[in-house]
Formats: structure tokens, sequence, C-alpha cells
């Protein structure tokens, strides 16, 4: 169900501003197709290609556009909090971004953002997902361009909002692009890339042996600082370990597991833990 659309006047609208049937003269953002205002009493209001099958990509082309609509018109949004790597506590809390400046699917550094939204001292990238999430090269690429930039799950937004009946509330919709931070991530943000910089050096960095017991190997860093495990017999009893897998893994201690590597054919594979760099 398409919940926005074209207007004659090349526009877009948004199913309740529009008169049911075909007299609200509208069109398929995608296609072009003409549109029939669908406002009965028993179904979500929504808009159907008249007289053909829907298109593949009307949902996402509506969705896509009226995103980048509200934005235009907001001049303001609420960027996601950031979290290092590992951390469940953010190093920086949400904050309202004011921008003055929209500039739209315009070149910038070898790419085409969906937004650049600009205040006096900063820009922010936005990148509107509805079917696919941002690629691996893009997201390479704004690192080595160091451009701050967030993607929004516009998609999921409207599906939270279709499951509460609100699939065509332009006002939810807009609060939600606006305001809202559960669909919203970054793709690279300066500080953050900054902090863990900062972080990974100074890290302790504790080298993991490997040893034989009972026909397994088993992976350890020494000096635990949460103390998870110790030797309980010989030169060493009492001495804290870590069990790399089973410990060093998920504890937000551990920033960073780097592994020793091996050539398989065309490429290099990581192989055993080496090191484990540990926020101590």
């Amino acid at each position: 169900m398409i919940p926005y659309a074209r207007s004659e006047k090349n526009t877009l609208v948004s199913i309740s501003e529009v008169l049911p049937g075909l007299a609200c003269h509208c069109f398929c953002p995608a296609c072009d197709s003409r549109l029939i205002a669908r406002k009965g009493s028993r179904n979500v209001h929504h808009f159907a290609h008249y007289r053909k099958p829907e298109c593949a990509h009307a949902l996402e082309s509506s969705l896509h556009a009226m995103a980048k609509l509200i934005l235009q018109r907001a001049g303001k949004i609420v960027l996601p909090p950031t979290f290092l790597h590992h951390q469940d506590k953010p190093a920086a809390y949400a904050q309202l971004f004011q921008f003055s400046q929209v500039r739209i699917e315009q070149y910038q550094d070898g790419s085409i953002p969906d937004l650049m939204l600009e205040s006096a001292h900063k820009k922010v990238w936005v990148e509107i997902a509805v079917s696919h999430p941002s690629s691996r090269s893009k997201i390479w690429k704004l690192q080595q361009t160091k451009q701050t930039a967030i993607e929004i799950d516009v998609k999921a937004i409207h599906l939270e909002l279709a499951g509460m009946g609100q699939g065509a509330d332009l006002a939810a919709f807009t609060e939600r692009i606006v305001q809202d931070i559960r669909h919203k991530k970054w793709l690279f943000n300066p500080k953050q890339h900054a902090l863990e910089y900062r972080a990974r050096q100074s890290a302790d960095c504790k080298k993991v042996k490997k040893r034989l017991y009972r026909g397994q190997y088993y992976f350890t860093v020494t000096d635990c600082p949460l103390g998870k495990r110790s030797v309980r017999t010989g030169p060493a009893q009492g001495l804290a370990y870590a069990n790399v897998f089973q410990d060093c893994l998920a504890c937000t201690h551990c920033f960073e597991i780097e592994y020793d590597k091996a050539h398989v054919g065309y490429r290099q594979i990581a192989t055993d833990p080496r090191s484990v760099y540990c926020l101590h």
C-alpha cells in the first residue's frame, strides 16, 4: 500500500490530503502511472495503481521521497547517540542538530548522498534506507573522507507505524524521522573514530598463550582485570587469567582481538588469536 504520491502539481502529498478515488489526481513516484486514492471505511487509507498491477518500487520510492521532503522542511534532526566499540554506555548522547541548508543528491567526494544537511559549522551526510542498507564500499569511502554520516531506516519506521494502524499518518512519520533515534545509526562519526583510536593506543596488549589440554587447544591471557579465572596449582597459583573465546570475546574490557594470518589461495584468513587489547 502506497502512503504518499506525486500530485499533478508535481508535489508530494499524503493520502490524508487528497480527495478519494480518481479525484486525487495523483501519480506513482516510481513509475508515473495514475493512482487512485482508496479512502473507504474498512481498510487503511492508501494509494493504489489504477487498472494495473502495483509496481515493484512504489512503496520504496514513496517513503524515500517523503523522508527527504520531511528533512528539507524540518530544519532539524535528532542525531543518534555514539557508542564505542563493545561498549553499552554511550560516549555521547543523542543531540539535536539544526541546519540551514539541504543539498539533495549532489556529488560529494566521489559519491552522491541522499541528503547533505549543513549548518554554519557542521555537515551531516544522510542516507535514507528503504530496501537495502548502505554498502560496505560506501561506508569505507565515508571513513576515508572522514565525513559525518548517518543512516535512517525509513521502511522500519513505516512498518512500525503500520502495525499501530498509523501507516498513512504523515505527522507520526515526520515525528519518527526527525525526533526518534531507534532507527538511526552512524555510518561514520569522527568523534567516535578519535575516541576509539585513543582507546586502542592506550589499551593493554596481552599476548595470547596457546596450550593443549586433554586433546583440545585453549587460548588464554593472564592478568584478567575481572579475575574471571585463576590458576589453581603450580608456581603461578592464584594468577588471574581469561579464556579468549569464552571470556574476552564478549567482555566490555576487550577492545580488539588480533589474529595471526595465513595465506589460503588468493587471500589471507585469520587463524589463531595472537593478542588481546584490554581496556582495563
